[in-house]
């Protein structure tokens, strides 16, 4: 039986901490807020129920040093009595608390708290992570700020391929697919259909689908009914797809997906043809046009620039001639010209996300969307390339500047 800590009750060694009070409890174990005595600071505790020291180092090393802030900061973990992970406390509301109060959010509304929950998972995902329990219990929004939310909770995280033991997962936002197939290494692309379905309840909220009896079947009607909205919802849908259908990383993802206007449930009205192929990567893109999935240049631009951290109009797109693309050129143009060039088609093999200079975040990009190598470039203030060596850091002072 487990000791359950109480307000005043101190714990680690010395006493270091002071609880507060009790934040939650889980599968994996209870949550408390807690003052560290020695900083008199606020933090979070969580124990975990297997009173485990190896399983709270790996839980610890799973969200520590991620330094992103959708992403908790875990500070430390406690060798005691029972093993404690350490974290920063997250003064908020948790975004289902959120939900059940605004549901139905508006397009505009939700990707506020969207963009940063795709940026905060991508992190994750590029240091070899996959979160496994996306859910709104687990996202919380700093100072009850939808645009600023935080992803905690790391017991159930394993890194990309690694073989699992047990299959822990949260049925209402797990594929029901990886269960009937019998999983047993986990993929970017699970945490990608539980965004999903975290969207749906967002969207339109949890009443939508609490009267079907099991969650494949309420999967599938999300599916289904975002598949026949209009285009942000579709795209929202796509996260919803069988495993070989969906998009595999956050990135592809998010290179369906065009802002929302404000206060409107459509597609930013950019003059584009459809790009239907990002998420297989394919070697002979897509030249089908829809009115659901709608790309231009300059969309994408903004979308990397704020995916890398890069400042404001530094990314451009060149086609095979070396001339940058103007902002409304459909991207599947934008292809052909390079299909025509196959000495161009060259990809790199890995994306090298922990590189401080130009040429590899220029590569990075590039392959992340199946583009060319040559196709994107940095440019500085003046409208000029940054030359390779150039490092990323630099690029930001002159754009400081």
């Amino acid at each position: 039986m487990h000791v359950r800590f109480r307000q005043g009750d101190k714990v680690g060694h010395d006493g270091q901490y002071l609880i507060d009070q009790k934040l939650g409890e889980g599968g994996f174990g209870e949550t408390y807020k807690a003052i560290n005595t020695h900083t008199n600071a606020n933090v979070a505790l969580k124990f975990l129920d297997n009173d485990s020291f190896e399983d709270a180092k790996k839980e610890a090393g799973n969200a520590g040093g991620r330094h992103h802030e959708a992403v908790v900061n875990v500070t430390d973990v406690v060798a005691w009595e029972r093993p404690f992970v350490v974290m920063e406390f997250v003064d908020g509301q948790s975004l289902s608390t959120y939900i059940k109060q605004n549901a139905p959010l508006s397009p505009s509304v939700w990707w506020q708290t969207l963009r940063p929950l795709l940026s905060g998972i991508h992190h994750l995902h590029t240091s070899g992570l996959v979160h496994r329990d996306i859910k709104p219990d687990n996202i919380i929004l700093r100072e009850g700020r939808p645009q600023q939310p935080v992803i905690v909770d790391f017991g159930a995280a394993r890194k990309t391929g690694e073989r699992l033991s047990k299959m822990i997962l949260a049925p209402w936002y797990a594929d029901p697919q990886i269960l009937n197939i019998g999983a047993k290494r986990p993929e970017t692309s699970w945490d990608i259909y539980s965004l999903a379905v975290v969207s749906f309840e967002a969207l339109f909220g949890r009443d939508e689908v609490d009267h079907l009896e099991n969650p494949a079947e309420a999967h599938e009607y999300m599916r289904q009914y975002l598949a026949t909205s209009t285009p942000f919802y579709q795209t929202i849908g796509k996260g919803l797809e069988t495993m070989d259908q969906r998009p595999k990383h956050v990135i592809d993802w998010l290179l369906m997906m065009v802002q929302p206007d404000e206060g409107s449930d459509s597609f930013d009205s950019l003059e584009s043809e459809d790009v239907s192929s990002v998420s297989s990567r394919s070697e002979q893109p897509s030249t089908t046009t829809s009115t659901s999935e709608r790309h231009t240049v300059a969309a994408k631009c903004r979308e990397l620039e704020q995916t890398y951290n890069l400042p404001e109009r530094s990314v451009q797109l060149f086609d095979a001639n070396d001339e940058p693309l103007d902002g409304r050129t459909s991207l599947v143009s934008f292809w052909k010209s390079w299909e025509r060039n196959e000495e161009d088609r060259e990809f790199l093999g890995k994306l090298f996300v922990d590189k401080d200079n130009v040429r590899d975040v220029r590569e990075g990009i590039a392959y992340r969307m199946s583009y060319p190598e040559k196709a994107v470039r940095l440019v500085g203030p003046d409208g000029e390339p940054y030359h390779g060596g150039t490092k990323v850091k630099t690029v930001r002072r002159d754009f400081a500047k």
